[in-house]
């Protein structure tokens, strides 16, 4: 029987697929019509949940329909236009008390929810686009150690549509500068003592038009804005701008470049768009 699915109707078959065991048939079948009919992304963003539930990834796994079930969710994905930043909107819907990130402070652990993690990506959105605002094609540099910081900023990017490069600290000064000229960073965010020590040594030899230090960067020996300031400069920013970006974001569009060392003297940079960034959610079983 033919029917049009409601997105309560969705949640309801992914809710009962979460604990039994899902009825395969209807999955399939729901993401065929959804492919087919014109729905509103909220609605195929809802089913696409099914991608990342343990019990249906199982299930289709021993399917002979297995590889028609990742190209659905593909399609899916591209069709309504599903991203970086709504997967983690859907995340915090779920899981928004729970922790997403636990900090070794000396003897305390201290645990960051899916809510508290979305509101600093929020607040760290908002001082990105007044910190690229008049900027064409903005490129976001991050240079530093394993840093909570970091990982929220480079979440903000891939959730609100600036571009993000993060540089590995083992680098030469020829190979840094190489980095930042060849994926043209505008906005250099730096934490951690070797990195400050790495891109001192090309002190006003970069094109990098501003820089950033981030909390476990005391000082820097050249100019540059606390991560304080940074995050002041957002404060007035109108939400809709934010959703604006969410809104506008391209599935296919560059989203990161991470750089190795290739076969060739110079880094090699390799692209990631969103597809492939939200396509890995789809392949484990």
């Amino acid at each position: 029987m033919m029917r049009n699915f409601s997105r309560s109707y969705i949640n309801s078959v992914i809710e009962k697929a979460k604990s039994s065991s899902p009825d395969e048939a209807l999955l399939f079948t729901i993401a065929q019509k959804l492919l087919e009919g014109n729905y509103p992304p909220a609605t195929v963003h809802s089913f696409l949940k099914a991608g990342h539930l343990p019990l249906v990834n199982k299930t289709f796994y021993k399917s002979d329909k297995k590889e028609m079930w990742i190209e659905l969710l593909i399609s899916l994905t591209r069709q309504s236009n599903f991203h970086v930043g709504n997967l983690i909107m859907q995340r915090v819907g779920t899981y928004h008390q729970k922790a997403l990130f636990q900090i070794v402070e000396e003897k305390d652990i201290v645990t960051i929810t899916y809510k508290q993690a979305w509101k600093y990506i929020w607040g760290i959105a908002k001082s990105l686009s007044k910190l690229t605002d008049g900027f064409s094609h903005p490129v976001i540099g991050i240079l530093t150690t394993n840093s909570l910081y970091a990982a929220l900023l480079d979440l903000a990017c891939l959730s609100f549509n600036f571009r993000i490069v993060p540089i590995p600290i083992n680098l030469s000064k020829t190979d840094l500068n190489y980095i930042l000229d060849h994926a043209g960073i505008t906005h250099l965010f730096i934490g951690g003592v070797e990195p400050h020590n790495l891109f001192n040594q090309l002190r006003g030899n970069s094109g990098v038009l501003s820089v950033t230090q981030l909390p476990d960067m005391y000082s820097l020996d050249f100019p540059s804005q606390t991560w304080e300031e940074f995050l002041s400069i957002g404060k007035n920013v109108p939400q809709d701008i934010l959703e604006n970006r969410l809104n506008t974001t391209e599935n296919d569009g560059v989203s990161t470049v991470m750089y190795t060392s290739g076969t060739t003297a110079n880094p090699k940079g390799i692209i990631f768009t969103q597809m492939n960034i939200i396509s890995k959610r789809f392949s484990r079983a």
